[in-house]
């Protein structure tokens, strides 16, 4: 697969995933929405690493400080969204605004790749 192929499979996931998580954010009790936040959760992962050969990053590291922001924001997206979730069920709604907030600035670190 080119390196074209896997951004456009890596942005779509990004973006399924991102739904789901808002979705989730929403309907609470959605038993789907949650297995499938997960599912995609995994494959943004995988996609992203499949990327990193196509960019001159070898797998055995060192990894620049953009690529350790964006692992740390996936682990924050991916572990703390369904704790969040499931003990705030009533105020689960706030995190609308911080999720955008921190894809902006995951966006922004992909984007520049300020250090």
């Amino acid at each position: 697969m080119g390196y074209f192929d896997l951004k456009f499979i890596h942005l779509s996931l990004i973006f399924a995933y991102m739904a789901h998580v808002f979705v989730g954010l929403f309907y609470v009790d959605s038993k789907l929405t949650k297995i499938f936040s997960g599912i995609l959760s995994i494959a943004v992962l995988g996609s992203g690493f499949m990327l990193l050969p196509r960019v001159g990053i070898p797998h055995s590291g060192p990894y620049p400080f953009w690529i350790l922001y964006k692992l740390a924001m996936w682990l924050v997206l991916a572990i703390a969204t369904p704790i969040v979730i499931k003990r705030y069920k009533r105020t689960a709604k706030r995190l609308m605004w911080p999720y955008i907030i921190l894809l902006i600035s995951i966006c922004y670190m992909v984007i520049f790749k300020p250090i």
